[in-house]
């Protein structure tokens, strides 16, 4: 019998919010956003689509810092994102999910594995690929990829990310911890956004 794995990356990353946080802190809570031939994924910011729910909830009551070093860590400061596709057809894994428990269903117990869930329910091969050319058009390094095609680990800078997402990434004081943070969320081209779900960040 093979076995099946279910990518729980859907519940554990939250776009950028919780882990651009530079030290780890109770006080600050962990939700929304903070630290062949290439497909066109060319867009204008009019044609953009928003991802909402990425950002942090307790921006409200930080304090954005402003210093004229800021301006050269927002160019260069280094920015690993995590970037988790979209199923392509999620209701079909949940009937599928439902049916393979199910000791009344035909297919109870006829389990896949990652890759063949994906083959089955996405995301495709063709996003997959849409996603990695919009995010190395936009100047960052693939470091790592999945053989599910669920997630694209990219490399860049702090610069690279507001232009890929359309945000502005600032520097904020909470108390005695500094982090920084989107004040806005994510926008991509239509053509992307409908592929991805959530963007992590890794320090």
């Amino acid at each position: 019998m093979r076995h099946f794995t279910v990518s729980v990356l859907y519940a554990v990353v939250l776009l950028l919010a919780p882990l651009w946080v530079r030290a780890a802190s109770p006080d600050i809570p962990a939700t929304g956003l903070a630290r062949g031939a290439a497909p066109d994924v060319s867009a204008s910011n009019a044609d953009r689509t928003a991802l909402p729910g990425h950002v942090l909830s307790a921006l409200s009551a930080a304090q954005r810092v402003a210093a004229p070093a800021m301006a050269l860590k927002r160019v260069s400061e280094p920015l690993t994102l995590t970037v988790v596709l979209r199923r392509s057809d999620p209701a079909g894994l949940e009937n599928f999910l439902r049916d393979v428990y199910d000791p009344q269903s035909p297919q109870f117990r006829e389990f896949l594995n990652p890759r063949e869930v994906s083959d089955r329910f996405g995301p495709s091969q063709a996003d997959y690929d849409a996603v990695r050319a919009y995010f190395e058009q936009q100047g960052f390094t693939v470091t790592e990829g999945a053989e599910n095609r669920m997630t694209i680990i990219v490399a860049g800078t702090r610069a690279m990310a507001e232009k890929a997402m359309d945000v502005t990434i600032s520097d904020y004081a909470f108390g005695e911890r500094q982090f920084f943070a989107n004040d806005t969320d994510p926008r991509f081209p239509a053509n992307i956004a409908r592929r991805v779900r959530w963007l992590g960040c890794l320090i």
